[in-house]
């Protein structure tokens, strides 16, 4: 090959591999503006109940920062399967959902955006018990300290600080440093929740589109993780075995585990307006009809100043 030649052709090579950088976009990055304040309503589905709350989440500098606080407040339960939260006859479980929802700890942000820690779960306790205590009948209150043990179990203690960051990371967490090119996706994995209480890494499917429907300049971000067949083999025999122990005759043949997330937001910021999350689990029954186990919720986000 000639001089010429060769060199027109590391020019169009180069060429090509410029463009192919340039359709890589860069990592997704949180940088929410600092501090902010938004209304959350959430409605959510779990245990075949469905509920609407809606509460504020703001979000400022800790101690000067550059670590942030997230606080979550002004709870408010709009309704309880189809039932206003203003109806008398849920005034007893208003309350006690109320309780656990006012005593969520806040959250330590990075600013990165990753959760450093969960503070003051030793006083988020302390206050529920004292909240229990308030209205409980003598028979209650006996059992009070027994309950409050299991509660500062580390088992217990590591599963509310999961539930404490269950939230943000639905919002935020799972997408920063995330890729995704438009149009063509890209596949990654992501741990999935199991039914034993452990978390395995799930083949996964995350796409961009446009997000205009949702609000002008914004990104609709998806992410599908399924764990079935083969893969979720180990899962099913480990949870018939827990089943097992239990008493409990578990006839199940297979699992599918699907885990759906959604975000619409702006690109930029991952700023949000509307995030869903959907898990499932499926079983599938020896001579029964497959039973399938939902989580849903659904976040709608009303910043100040945006229309």
């Amino acid at each position: 090959m000639s001089s010429f030649r060769l060199a027109a052709a590391l020019l169009v090579l180069g060429s090509l591999t410029v463009a192919v950088a340039q359709d890589e976009p860069a990592p997704l990055k949180f940088a929410w503006p600092v501090p902010c304040k938004a209304t959350v309503t959430e409605n959510l589905q779990k245990s075949g109940h469905a509920a609407t709350i809606r509460y504020t989440a703001s979000l400022e500098l800790s101690a000067g920062g550059p670590d942030m606080r997230l606080h979550l407040g002004d709870y408010e339960v709009v309704e309880i399967d189809g039932r206003k939260g203003s109806d008398p006859a849920l005034a007893q479980q208003i309350q006690l959902t109320l309780i656990g929802l006012k005593v969520t700890p806040d959250l330590l942000i990075g600013p990165a955006g990753d959760v450093k820690e969960v503070l003051g779960l030793g006083n988020t306790i302390e206050t529920m018990f004292a909240e229990l205590a308030k209205n409980a009948d003598e028979d209650r209150k006996a059992n009070l300290p027994k309950l409050r043990a299991q509660f500062e179990s580390p088992e217990a203690q590591a599963a509310m600080k999961e539930n404490a960051t269950k939230a943000w990371t639905t919002w935020v967490g799972e997408w920063i440093g995330r890729v995704i090119p438009e149009g063509r996706g890209a596949e990654t994995s992501h741990p999935v929740a199991c039914p034993t209480g452990t978390r395995m890494a799930a083949p996964t499917r995350v796409r961009r589109m446009s997000g205009e429907s949702e609000g002008t300049g914004l990104i609709k971000f998806t992410r599908e993780s399924v764990l079935d067949g083969d893969d979720s083999r180990p899962i099913l025999d480990a949870f018939v075995k827990q089943m097992t122990a239990m008493g409990r005759d578990f006839p199940a043949t297979g699992l599918r585990i699907v885990d759906r997330a959604l975000t619409a937001c702006d690109p930029v910021t991952l700023r949000p307006r509307r995030v869903l999350h959907e898990e499932q689990q499926t079983f599938q029954m020896k001579d029964q009809p497959e039973r399938t186990v939902i989580e849903r919720h659904e976040y709608a986000f009303e910043w100040p100043g945006t229309g």
